[in-house]
């Protein structure tokens, strides 16, 4: 049958009743790591929905109740586990009490598919580990008798409520055992008296209200035990086990076997992986550094070169045009930020009285009882912050220039309106080389395997930020105006090259980058805006490989799209499963879930068919798609609800110069002007839609 793995992931932590980390593999047992919390749970997809849900129960009552702890050398492993098993069954009943039900028709099926191997078995030849373990799991359907002798064994297994009480009664089980078995045979063939009766065997809470039985819960289940299968069995395995001088569980073996072959190894198996500890200060490459390395780049670069063709003099005269055509659209933003900003606050105003009589109305005392001034309370809104992610990649080359445009315009509105702000692009083309050899080592110092991967030459430009003077703050602008505009025109230093698409990486990062911004700005709301133009290569993570020396390296790989691949959060302790083909929103997802007061808004550049594929990866409802892609083809832009971002906007690559300025040839007739005014105001009308969404988002 089909188990839905998931569902019982989460039936684990409700009973658990506490963020574990489940995961199934294709292991033979169940683990738990105490210090981690991480629960393995082998891919049973054999058993039943009735034996699933005992093991994941049983499992996590050891999870609950088992310490980490090494137990004692002079008692064998199983009879410890004997023990704690009734221990920890009894403590999860005892807690669920729809359990005990659970457990009943479980054990049955366990009885019935003869997982403990007691078919034409004489219960009496057992040992006395045997038929305690059979008589707390499959009790009700087997006769199980114990001696005078070992009733205050079985006692004492019974009211084992701590993990001392567990050694004790192990080792009380075990010496038992071991005496046994050291006696003559013709002594253990003769039994004391049997307990059938509930006041001798005392009160059994592990047994009540069980499965359908429950009707005869006054009464041990033990006096409706049927004995007719006692006398009539096979002995020959009985007294090969009496005769072995070191006494031991058998059906607890041959439980442990048949739970076993129902685990599954078959097929892909599912991969946990994890972020890893990435060391910010090696990832973010400081604007301090990139301003000193691109200024004396080009100032060798160009100091002998003519001012008539010195490219650095044209495109200096090109930002200065641009900076003074922009203004409008950026006193737009900041009028429109205020004015939202306003009326959120005065939105939540509240009007009280002060208890302070107003002269201008007490010629109203006859028929007014208001007589008192008020005043108006209007709370302080949150600290807002912005941190902006460019897609640093070689498909970006033919619209860096326009990218870089709607760039300046937030970063000119964040100044204006005193919104702290970073700049950053990402790209895997840095080298500290001089050659520039690309290596596919890791960033990390030390790279663990099933951790996700950092390549080495993977860094994120600051090209910008708020913490500077106005005039510091110029020399940014410049230096990246030359570089996104001229990136055609002139030559660029190594490290500024256009790169692969690591976005996945870039997540990564956040969350670091984005808390340590928040407490260095006291900010209470991050607004996280990604523009990139396509998809982010894929994950790759750590595993461990043998050199031709002999050597144990950990090495990148690649995530398999056929792999059930999940993203382990440690923090949240819950998991996250990676798509085949793309894990951003997944990580997005992850990231936001961390940080519930960061907005990732992301800035899509796509052509209609692009645009189309991409909404038809993100959404399934195929008449809201068409819904989209009009608006895409109508106004050149959209904004649209998809997963993991709290909002994408989708712009038209071709309609994204920002260029509003109405000019004509001397002499043109009535038809020219008509035109390029009308086209001078659908481009302004483009620019302050887009520019009007993302304000209405951060105010």
């Amino acid at each position: 049958m089909s188990v839905n793995l998931e569902v019982k992931g989460t039936v684990a932590k409700l009973l658990a009743q506490e963020n574990l980390i489940v995961e199934h593999k294709h292991v033979e047992t169940a683990q738990f790591n105490v210090d981690t919390r991480v629960l393995t749970l082998p891919v049973w997809e054999r058993a039943s929905e009735e034996i699933f849900d005992l093991l994941v129960a049983h499992e996590v009552g050891h999870a609950l109740y088992t310490p980490n702890v090494d137990p004692p050398k002079d008692v064998p492993h199983g009879f410890i586990n004997v023990v704690e098993d009734v221990r920890i069954e009894k403590l999860i009943k005892r807690r669920f009490a729809g359990l005990s039900k659970t457990f009943y028709k479980g054990y049955q099926e366990f009885h019935d598919m003869d997982f403990f191997s007691t078919e034409g078995e004489d219960f009496t030849k057992m040992s006395l580990a045997d038929r305690v373990n059979l008589h707390f799991k499959v009790g009700p359907f087997l006769g199980i008798k114990f001696s005078l002798e070992e009733q205050p064994i079985v006692q004492s297994i019974q009211n084992s409520e701590t993990w001392e009480d567990v050694i004790t009664a192990a080792k009380l089980l075990y010496l038992f055992d071991k005496e046994k078995t050291q006696q003559p045979k013709e002594e253990n063939d003769s039994e004391s008296e049997e307990i059938t009766s509930e006041s001798e065997m005392g009160d059994s809470t592990d047994m009540d209200n069980r499965g359908d039985s429950s009707d005869n819960s006054e009464s041990d289940p033990i006096d409706n035990w049927d004995n007719s299968d006692e006398s009539d069995m096979d002995s020959n395995d009985s007294d090969i086990r009496q005769d072995s001088t070191e006494p031991s569980v058998n059906t607890a073996e041959s439980e442990s076997g048949a739970i076993r072959n129902l685990a599954s190894f078959g097929g892909k198996e599912s991969r946990y992986v994890q972020i890893p500890d990435i060391p910010i200060e090696k990832v973010v490459i400081p604007n301090k550094s990139i301003d000193e390395r691109l200024s004396s780049f080009w100032d060798i670069m160009y100091r002998d070169i003519d001012d008539s063709c010195n490219p650095m003099i044209y495109l200096k005269e090109t930002y200065a045009k641009y900076k003074k055509s922009v203004q409008k659209e950026v006193n737009y933003m900041v009028k429109e930020f205020e004015c939202r900003k306003s009326a959120e606050s005065y939105s939540r105003a509240s009007i009280s009285r002060t208890g302070v009589l107003d002269c201008g109305k007490l010629h109203t005392y006859k028929f007014n009882e208001d007589l008192f001034k008020k005043v108006t309370t209007i709370p302080d809104g949150k600290n807002h912050g912005l941190v902006f992610i460019l897609d640093w990649s070689g498909s970006m080359g033919g619209c860096l220039e326009d990218t870089a445009k709607q760039l300046f315009n937030l970063a000119w509105f964040c100044r204006k309106v005193n919104i702290p702000f970073r700049v950053y692009a990402f790209t895997n083309c840095w080298h500290e080389d001089v050659e520039g050899e690309r290596q596919h080592s890791s960033l990390l110092d030390d790279p663990k395997p099933n951790e996700l991967w950092i390549e080495k030459s993977f860094r994120l430009l600051e090209f910008m930020n708020s913490d500077c003077n106005a005039m510091e703050f110029e020399k940014q602008c410049l230096n990246f105006w030359y570089l996104s505009v001229g990136y055609q025109r002139m030559h660029v230093p190594m490290g500024f090259g256009l790169s692969g698409t690591p976005l996945n990486e870039v997540i990564l990062c956040l969350h670091n980058i984005i808390p340590e911004f928040k407490s260095q700005k006291r900010l209470q709301k991050v607004h996280t805006v990604i523009l990139t133009d396509g998809e982010s290569q894929f994950l790759t993570f750590g595993r461990m490989r043998t050199t031709y020396q002999g050597d144990e390296v950990c090495v990148p790989s690649s995530l398999n799209f056929n792999d059930n691949v999940y993203l382990r959060d440690p923090v949240l302790r819950t998991t996250y499963k990676l798509g085949k083909w793309d894990s951003v929103d997944d990580l997005i997802k992850n990231f936001t879930d961390r940080n519930p007061d960061v907005n990732i808004i992301g800035i899509r550049l796509a052509s209609t068919n692009e645009f189309t594929k991409f909404l038809k990866r993100k959404i399934e409802n195929p008449n809201l798609i068409s819904k989209y892609v009009k608006t895409f083809v109508k106004q050149k832009s959209a904004a649209v609800d998809v997963p993991a971002y709290a909002k994408m906007f989708v712009m038209n690559q071709s309609n994204m110069h920002n260029t509003v300025d109405f000019d004509v040839a001397e002499g043109a007739n009535k038809a020219t002007i008509r035109a390029a005014f009308k086209k001078s105001l659908t481009k302004s009308k483009f620019n302050r839609k887009i520019l009007s969404e993302f304000v209405e988002l951060v105010a």
